[in-house]
C-alpha cells in the first residue's frame, strides 16, 4: 500500500478522519475493517492537527490511531499513540486526562512485555503532574513506576525516578516521605554494584530525617546502615555521625558548621543539599532533638546565622 499523503490543512485533516472512520466500518463490499489503511489517515490527520496546534483534534486522532494499532496487532505502537495523545492533553492543560492517557499507554507497554517503557510512561505522567504544581501527586506516580520495574526485576533502572520522587517530596515540604525512597534507592544501587552512590543515598536519608525533626529516626537509620560495606568506611558515614553529634549536643551553630565545612553535603542530590544547608530548620526544636538523642543542653542555644538558599553552591 502506497503511503497516504499528509493533509496540509485542517479541512483536509478533517476529511482524512472521516475517511479513516469509514475504513473501520464493515460494508457490503468490505466485510471487515481495514485497520492498516485507516491508521495512515488517523496518523496523518494527527500530524497536521499538531502542526496547526489544534491539540484537541490531535488528541482524538491519536486515540483513534491507538485503537487502530491495537486492532492491527501492535499494542506497542498503540502505547506510543496513547502517549502522543497524552502530550496533547498536557498542552490543553487537561492534567487528569493526560494522566489517564499515560496510564493507558502504561498498560499497553506492560501488555507488550516492555516494563521499562511502561514505567517511563508513568514517569512522564508524573512530570505533567509536577508541572501542574502537585509534587506529592507526582511522587506517587513515580513510586508506581518504581514498583512496576522492581516487580519485573528491573530495580537497577529505577534510580532517576527515585531521585525525582525524592525531589518532589522535598519541594512539597515532606522530607520524611523521602526517607524510605532513599533507603530503597540505596538498596537498588548496592544490588547493582554502584557503591559510590549508595553512601550519598544513606547520608541523604539522615539529612531528611533531621529536616523532619526526627532525631531518633535519623539515629536509627544511621545505626541500621552503618554496617553496609558500601557505606561503613566512607566520608558520608563520618559526615552523618558528625551531624548527629552536633544535634546531640544541642548546638545549632555546630550543626551549621558541620554542613558548611563538609563537602559531602554539597555533593548530595540538589534537593537534599538545599535541605542540608538549611539545617536546623526553623520549625524543628533542636533542644528536643538533643534530648531525644540522649544529649543535654548546658547553655542556651546561640542565635542562628541567616542561611541563604544559594543554589550557586550546588
Amino acid at each position: 500500500m502506497a503511503p497516504t499523503p499528509t493533509p496540509s490543512t485542517e479541512a483536509e485533516a478533517d476529511t482524512a478522519m472521516t475517511h479513516a472512520a469509514k475504513l473501520t466500518t464493515p460494508t457490503m463490499f468490505r466485510w471487515k475493517p481495514d485497520w492498516n489503511a485507516a491508521l495512515q489517515f488517523f496518523e496523518g490527520a494527527a500530524t497536521t492537527y499538531r502542526r496547526l496546534k489544534r491539540f484537541d483534534k490531535a488528541m482524538g486522532a491519536h486515540e483513534r490511531a491507538a485503537v487502530a494499532q491495537e486492532a492491527a496487532g501492535s499494542v506497542w505502537h498503540a502505547g506510543k499513540a496513547l502517549e502522543a495523545a497524552a502530550t496533547c492533553a498536557k498542552e490543553l492543560k487537561r492534567i487528569e486526562q493526560c494522566v489517564d492517557l499515560y496510564r493507558c499507554a502504561f498498560r499497553k507497554y506492560a501488555e507488550a512485555g516492555r516494563p521499562d517503557a511502561a514505567a517511563e510512561a508513568l514517569a512522564r505522567a508524573a512530570v505533567a503532574v509536577d508541572d501542574a504544581n502537585d509534587p506529592k501527586g507526582a511522587a506517587a506516580l513515580y513510586l508506581e513506576a518504581i514498583e512496576h520495574q522492581e516487580g519485573e526485576g528491573r530495580g537497577a533502572m529505577t534510580g532517576d525516578k527515585t531521585r525525582a520522587a525524592v525531589a518532589c517530596y522535598c519541594r512539597a515540604g515532606a522530607p520524611a516521605d523521602a526517607i524510605p525512597l532513599l533507603l530503597r534507592l540505596a538498596s537498588n544501587l548496592d544490588a547493582a554494584g554502584a557503591s559510590g552512590a549508595v553512601s550519598k543515598a544513606y547520608l541523604g536519608a539522615v539529612v531528611c530525617a533531621l529536616a523532619a525533626g526526627d532525631a531518633r529516626g535519623a539515629d536509627a537509620t544511621l545505626g541500621d546502615v552503618s554496617g553496609v560495606p558500601a557505606f561503613s568506611n566512607t566520608s558520608e558515614r563520618l559526615a552523618a555521625e558528625a551531624l548527629l553529634d552536633a544535634y546531640r549536643a544541642g548546638d545549632a551553630s555546630e550543626v551549621q558548621h558541620v554542613v558548611k565545612s563538609n563537602t559531602c553535603f554539597v555533593n548530595l542530590d540538589a534537593c537534599i543539599a538545599r535541605l542540608a544547608k538549611k539545617l536546623p530548620l526553623p520549625e524543628t526544636d533542636v533542644s528536643a532533638m538533643s534530648r531525644a538523642l540522649g544529649g543535654g543542653i548546658s547553655a542556651p542555644p546561640q542565635p542562628l546565622a541567616t542561611v541563604e538558599d544559594d543554589d550557586d553552591l550546588l
